[in-house]
């Protein structure tokens, strides 16, 4: 009788271990804020978002699925701009090697046949689902579609504020 699902998303912002954290000591002792690359784009949302949505997932989930919000992205360096209050104390580190990428794809190429959209998140059926009939909810999307942090740019100044403003120190 149990059910299963995936929740997937992208960066919490400020939580333990979140680069906020970092960026906000560093600036606080004077120093540059290390950004691995000034086109780095990420997916955020907040913790309460986190929550918030993770207990819909729980109310909601049918099994087998992935569910993926429609979060906002932005640079990284925006988010370091807005900590520093001056885009001249920014370093630029480059990419960590092992595969640090520049832009974060919430879902692959492959589970885009699977993929409804159901509004404020996508829902992607399961590849294999042995144990009951699923029957897909939301429209089908494009198979064109590219859901990655660099296409879906959307954080405006205001709401990087509104981040911040809902974080507090470590």
């Amino acid at each position: 009788g149990m059910r299963s699902a995936v929740l997937r998303y992208g960066n919490v912002i400020g939580s333990r271990g979140s680069v906020l954290h970092l960026w906000r000591r560093q600036a606080a002792a004077g120093e540059w804020l290390t950004v691995t690359d000034p086109e780095a784009t990420r997916f955020w949302l907040t913790l309460s978002d986190a929550a918030v949505l993770a207990l819909a997932v729980l109310h909601d989930l049918r099994g087998g699925e992935i569910v993926v919000p429609k979060l906002s992205a932005c640079r990284i360096v925006d988010l370091a701009t807005a900590i520093s209050g001056d885009p001249d104390r920014i370093k630029v580190t480059g990419l960590r090697p092992g595969g640090e990428k520049l832009h974060e794809q919430l879902l692959s190429d492959e589970e885009i046949g699977r993929t409804t959209d159901c509004g404020a998140v996508y829902i992607v059926a399961p590849a294999l689902c042995s144990w009951t009939t699923w029957e897909p909810v939301g429209l089908p999307v494009s198979a064109s579609l590219r859901y990655t942090s660099d296409t879906a740019l959307r954080a405006m100044d205001d709401q990087i504020k509104d981040w911040l403003s809902d974080v507090g120190d470590e």
